[in-house]
């Protein structure tokens, strides 16, 4: 709450006893009241289409007008004999009448020594918000002859603007019917204004009040002596351009705009009158402070404050008064009051309920026996303890079937004050339930099925005297097919394209039932190694489309496949073993070339093994390219380096020998070493050994000799040659010398000889034959040649020998 115009301070001075200058002069005896009154309105309640005004009026008269017909009293409500009216009317054509009722007064402050009292009458009215922004107004008959710059018996109008703002209401302010201001260049004063929100403060054109001249213009005629400051409400008035104060001639007429920065105005009109100035002002405190006073209530709690005047003068007297008051607020003493300075009133006042909400402006005034015035404010704020309600701003919501959806709103509604609570609802402006004496806080549920679309369901809440509301949107939302996608999954590659995935998906629409799905990649598709967003949507018959994804990830998780051979068995080669070489190789459904590592690896040497270990344990592994890659089992085999065959044995010829006697012959050979791939040199054994006597052949079989040589792992080698014992020399015949016979005749001589056996180393002696024989007779030499006698002799295998000799 921000409260302008705080203070009201007159400075003036006054040359006539107060009692002669208070009363409005005998040429205004026929006035029925002065030019002074307020008007402001505020909304009480609304709906989509309807705003419900509550109207306040603050109007002053004179005291002893005869159509009173007897003496006004406090809180007592008069009837305007007049018969003028609260108007309301439309601000746009056509200037349709909206409301039209009495004017009203219930007195809440008197000044019989002025002849004047005042007080405020509200009024309750109902518009159509299609009318705002509306007037609201009466016109007043202020029969004063003896106002001032041409304003004299002139009627005037209060006139306020009710705005289409939301939630709107006008500026409270209230000043003293009359505001008496001294001589000087420069008097100031305030309206005083409160308002939550920004005000500006202005003088009302003619138009709105019904002045001949909207401002004082000094004497004679000329430039505007009155202002106001339109962002404090400060009035500074050059009165010493005016005419010299003298009764019937020290009255003047303003009317002041309050506006608020939603366009709500407030009117104020008041007389201001000009005294000399004599002597020191008093001061006007509240609770002994000269600024304005501010106070918040809640209702049902009182406000109290009291209102004191000083002066400085010796022996002067204050008189405190004030302006309207709250109804039911009281003074004590009652005001106004005079005595000595100081001179002071207490002001005590309980709010209800009804006030709640409301702001009360009251303005005080302290004026000495010289007629100088001093003015203060007061601000009463009493709390709005409306009862609140509190809803979701927004609910969505998808249709369940072509009728909509069933939706349930839910309010919490509280009191502060502990009132019972009316709770209605509306939906898009139709009344669909009231919920009467709630008790809160609660919580109220309103379940109802909504029809595809927005709509506005607006909750009321009223203790009776204030209203809130808060407002759900309901939007009921033919969506999107519901998707059903299968969730992320993974499949495993077959090949290094990918792999072949299949899946399902599905759309469901409440409305049109089962929709077709798109899905990129298709079902069906070969998804790359890796991972693939499949992207799907389904369109509903309205073209609601829905878009969701999955993803399939493609894996190679399957190791290659590896073949090792089998068992490798080789023959040592030498004493270190050998350099053996293999080979194992790997498959893959994905890698083209798997990596395949051995342990040893292929072209290694293994070293010859012995009976343990009897072998040695190759293990192999394949590896595809996968990140990480794909490693197969362990298998293995075995890589055998044997020693198994025996030294080499050279090749040694048969050997054949002649007999030397009837047993056979000795035979001998060299024997080499047998050479060994592992061991090396190796010793040879022959059985029968070198040396041996070995039987003539036939007819003994010929002797086979065997020789063998043996390595360390007992690999034994023999070689075989054969010793045959032959018997190929004949008989051995003695030597036969040659023979001279002499002739003995013509034909020769025959000639004898002894013959000898011939001797066989196996046979022994055998027969000698010699042709010719011994005793034939021989040839003379010359003429005829030499005899030769060959002597023979065969063994029992057929050797047969000759020996020749001459005869």
């Amino acid at each position: 709450m921000t409260t302008l115009g705080n203070r009201l301070r007159l400075i003036f001075a006054a040359a006539v006893a107060a009692v002669a200058i208070l009363g409005l002069g005998a040429t205004d005896a026929h006035a029925t009241h002065f030019r002074y009154g307020t008007l402001r309105w505020e909304r009480i309640s609304q709906t989509d289409t309807t705003v419900t005004i509550l109207a306040t009026t603050e109007t002053a008269w004179r005291l002893n007008y005869e159509s009173w017909g007897s003496t006004p009293t406090i809180g007592t409500p008069l009837t305007i004999v007049p018969g003028t009216s609260l108007i309301v009317q439309r601000t746009v054509a056509p200037l349709n009448q909206l409301f039209n009722a009495p004017l009203r007064v219930t007195p809440s402050s008197i000044n019989a020594a002025e002849n004047w009292f005042v007080g405020s009458f509200t009024y309750t009215f109902t518009l159509n918000k299609s009318d705002l922004p509306a007037r609201i107004y009466w016109d007043g008959n202020a029969r004063l002859s003896s106002l001032q710059d041409g304003n004299g018996d002139r009627g005037f109008r209060a006139e306020a603007i009710v705005s289409a703002t939301e939630n709107a209401a006008s500026p409270a302010s209230s000043i003293l019917p009359i505001i008496t201001v001294g001589v000087g260049p420069a008097v100031k004063f305030f309206i005083p204004a409160a308002d939550a929100d920004t005000l500006t403060w202005s003088i009302a054109p003619t138009n709105r009040s019904n002045l001949l001249k909207a401002a004082p213009d000094g004497f004679p005629d000329g430039a505007t002596t009155l202002s106001i400051n339109p962002t404090t409400g400060e009035v500074t008035w050059n009165t010493a351009a005016e005419r010299a104060p003298a009764v019937n001639f020290e009255f003047y007429a303003v009317q002041f705009i309050v506006r608020d920065s939603k366009g709500a105005e407030t009117p104020v009109d008041a007389l201001l009158r000009i005294v000399p100035t004599t002597g020191n002002p008093p001061q006007l405190l509240i609770n002994g402070v000269t600024g304005a006073y501010s106070v918040s209530v809640r209702p049902n709690n009182p406000v109290s404050f009291s209102v004191s005047g000083t002066d400085v003068d010796p022996g002067a007297s204050i008189t405190l008064n004030s302006g309207a008051r709250p109804l039911g607020a009281t003074m004590t003493p009652s005001l106004p009051t005079t005595g000595g300075s100081p001179t002071s009133s207490q002001f005590s006042w309980m709010p209800t309920f009804a006030d709640a909400g409301r702001t009360e402006v009251i303005s005080f005034s302290a004026t000495d026996n010289f007629g100088l015035q001093d003015q203060n404010s007061a601000t009463i704020t009493v709390l709005n303890d409306a009862p609140t309600a509190t809803c979701l701003a927004t609910v969505n919501a998808d249709a369940t079937g072509p009728t909509g959806a069933s939706v349930t709103l839910s309010t919490t509604v509280a009191d502060p004050d502990g009132q019972l609570m009316t709770v209605r609802w509306f939906v898009d402006n139709v009344l669909v339930r009231t919920d009467p004496n709630v008790s809160g806080p609660a919580t109220l549920s309103l379940t109802r099925v909504y029809a595809i679309g927005t709509h506005t369901v607006r909750i009321e809440v009223t203790d009776g005297v204030a209203t809130s509301t808060c407002t759900t949107t309901v939007n009921i939302i033919d969506g999107p097919p519901v998707l059903t996608l299968p969730a992320d999954f993974s499949v495993e590659a077959t090949s290094a394209a990918g792999a072949v995935a299949t899946f399902v998906a599905t759309a469901l629409d409440v409305v049109d039932g089962p929709r077709p799905v798109t899905c990129a990649p298709a079902s069906g598709s070969t998804f790359p190694l890796g991972q693939t967003i499949v992207a799907c949507f389904a369109i509903d018959a309205s073209g609601h489309r829905a878009d969701g994804s999955f993803r399939i990830t493609v894996v190679d998780t399957t190791p290659p496949v590896l073949v090792v051979p089998g068992p490798i068995v080789q023959e040592a080669t030498g004493p270190l073993g050998n350099l053996v070489t293999f080979t194992a190789t790997a498959t893959d459904t994905v890698d083209p070339a798997p990596t395949v590592t051995c342990t040893p690896a292929s072209g290694s040497r293994f070293a010859v093994n012995g009976p343990v270990p009897d072998a040695t344990t190759v293990s192999c592994t394949a590896a595809d390219h996968a990140s990480p890659p794909n490693v197969s089992a362990a298998q293995t085999f075995t890589v055998r380096i044997q020693d198994t065959t025996g030294p080499a044995i050279p090749v040694m010829p048969n050997l054949e020998v002649e007999a030397t006697d009837p047993g056979g012959a000795s035979a001998t050979w060299a024997t080499p070493d047998a050479i060994d791939v592992v061991d090396g040199p190796r010793t040879l054994t022959c059985v029968p050994a070198p040396g041996s006597t070995f039987a003539i052949n036939p007819p003994g079989p010929v002797t086979t000799v065997t020789c063998s040589s043996t390595d360390t792992r007992s690999n034994t080698s023999q070689r075989q040659f054969t010793v045959t014992v032959v018997d190929t020399t004949g008989p051995a015949i003695p030597v036969m010398p040659n023979l001279v016979v002499e002739a003995t005749g013509p034909a020769g001589a025959p000639a004898t000889w002894a013959t000898p056996d011939a001797i066989d180393l196996v046979d022994g002696a055998r027969t000698l034959t010699c042709a010719p024989t011994p005793g034939g007779t021989f040839a003379i030499n010359p003429p005829g040649p030499v005899t030769t006698v060959t002597c023979s002799s065969t063994d029992t295998r057929g050797n047969r020998s000759q020996r020749q000799f001459t005869v």
